[in-house]
């Protein structure tokens, strides 16, 4: 690995990859920087609109989809909104919450503590909503 991309401020607090000389934890050595998932969603190309590549006839919006040999590249971002679409699921975490998002609609929030704040009504709605 070269050097100089350890020392570039934009390094600072990645992870990196280590092995240890002959097992010791005291001789660690640097093998690289590990790849930022969220990163290439930052950095990508700031698209007008995320358009699918066409299943039939190419018709605008209808009969569209991702399919595995044209996954989605790009996240639309407007200034005032960022959709971020996965075939199967988006999790977001962070520490010991995380939010995710399932395909068949399911979403699971987890935390140590939840907390809901609203200057107006807060509504549930369900089939079902089961308290406690």
């Amino acid at each position: 690995m070269d050097r100089s991309k350890l020392i570039k401020p934009e390094s600072a607090g990645r992870d990196v990859l280590l092995v240890f000389e002959q097992g010791d934890p005291a001789r660690p050595i640097i093998i690289g920087l590990m790849e930022d998932p969220l990163e290439h969603l930052v950095t990508m190309e700031v698209s007008p609109r995320l358009s699918p590549p066409p299943l039939t006839g190419g018709g605008k919006g209808e009969g569209e989809a991702f399919t595995e040999s044209h996954p989605p590249k790009e996240a639309l971002i407007d200034g005032k909104r960022i959709t971020i679409e996965a075939r199967e699921e988006i999790i977001l975490k962070c520490g010991d919450g995380s939010i995710t998002i399932r395909k068949d609609g399911k979403i699971i929030i987890k935390g140590t503590h939840l907390l809901s704040r609203s200057s107006g009504p807060i509504r549930v709605k369900g089939a079902r909503v089961d308290i406690n």
